[in-house]
């Protein structure tokens, strides 16, 4: 079996990969943050008993804080794989989009869980653009590679 190789310019694809790979953990740092504000001890993701304690507004600002977060965990395989998929064909581009996406991610999270749920939208444009790019980028890198178009 041949030795694999990576295209000449997959070093953009792994600080794109670094920076998606601190989205999770940096979103989480807002409902923790809270979590310990509120005194709202785990496993309670804010729908339980614990979270019943708090008042209206504090209850919104945990919840909007934990959805930002675990938004993130949601739609990160599917950019993860758009970024591999895609960065085999076209590695710059991959990378853009990657970074963009984690950077998108990150302002989600932070709009999310301090200004609430309008402000997370110009994120959301950002990172619902750049996965089907990833996506359809590795698609037609592969349909081009086996010689369909």
């Amino acid at each position: 079996m041949p030795p694999l190789t990576f295209p000449p310019d997959f070093h953009y694809v792994t600080l794109a990969a670094v920076v998606m790979g601190f989205t999770v953990p940096l979103s989480s740092a807002f409902a923790i943050k809270l979590r310990k504000k509120f005194n709202l001890p785990y496993p309670d993701q804010g729908n339980g008993q614990f979270s019943e304690k708090l008042t209206l507004e504090e209850w919104k600002q945990f919840n909007n804080a934990q959805r930002g977060h675990l938004n993130g965990v949601e739609r990160a395989p599917i950019a993860i794989t758009g970024l591999l998929v895609s960065s085999m064909y076209y590695p710059r581009y991959a990378a853009i989009a990657g970074a963009l996406w984690g950077l998108a991610r990150i302002g989600y999270a932070w709009a999310y869980a301090t200004k609430g749920v309008k402000a997370r939208l110009p994120f959301s444009v950002v990172f619902d653009a750049t996965e089907p790019l990833m996506i359809c980028l590795g698609g037609y890198g592969a349909m081009k590679a086996i010689g369909w178009l």
